[in-house]
């Protein structure tokens, strides 16, 4: 696994399970969005059809906990 695949399942991750504009997870979020720039086309739905992004989502699911 190389370390795009790792930051796109981590945007995903961020991206939908947001909670809110004054949380910790955006302000990751907005962190990544300063050297990952997916473009207009680009979807999290799409994304998670990769199974190798799809791990690195499911990891964070299961262990990503906010401190």
């Amino acid at each position: 696994m190389n370390r795009f695949t790792i930051v796109e399942g981590f945007y995903v991750y961020l991206s939908l399970h947001g909670e809110g504009q004054f949380s910790a997870k955006y302000q990751r979020l907005c962190h990544m969005s300063r050297y990952f720039h997916p473009g207009a086309m680009w979807s999290e739905t799409r994304s998670l059809e990769d199974p190798a992004i799809r791990e690195v989502y499911d990891y964070l699911v299961a262990n990503y906990k906010d401190k």
